[in-house]
């Protein structure tokens, strides 16, 4: 598979975020070096009543925004993630994780070779 982004699949990032805006920029700096190329980024606020949310589109542009609307939990916030996410792939990840830049393709790689793999 070579890494060109018309030949990868899309991949979602969401990043469920509640009051975390201390953690951000670690978390969209690392993910803005991810050499996997067809992604995109997703803070997904889950009623945030910090400037989590203003934080990000002043600083992070590119990072796509979901606001719940209500803080209903994890669950309830990433199923309304996946409903508006159409990547092939979704990854679910916290807002104080920050990641190598190598570390998707290994991750895609396993999913694409074997299609009975439902979660990585």
């Amino acid at each position: 598979m070579s890494n060109t982004p018309s030949s990868l699949p899309l991949v979602h990032v969401v990043v469920l975020n509640y009051n975390g805006m201390k953690f951000l920029k670690d978390c969209f700096e690392s993910l803005g070096k991810t050499t996997y190329k067809n992604m995109e980024v997703v803070l997904l606020d889950n009623l945030s009543t910090d400037e989590s949310v203003e934080y990000t589109k002043k600083n992070f542009p590119k990072v796509r925004i979901i606001q719940t609307g209500s803080n209903g939990g994890y669950s309830h916030a990433y199923n309304l993630a996946f409903e508006q996410c159409s990547g092939k792939y979704i990854v679910m990840l916290n807002n104080d994780v920050k990641v190598r830049p190598d570390w998707m393709e290994p991750m895609i790689l396993e999913a694409e070779a074997d299609e009975t793999i439902a979660a990585i």
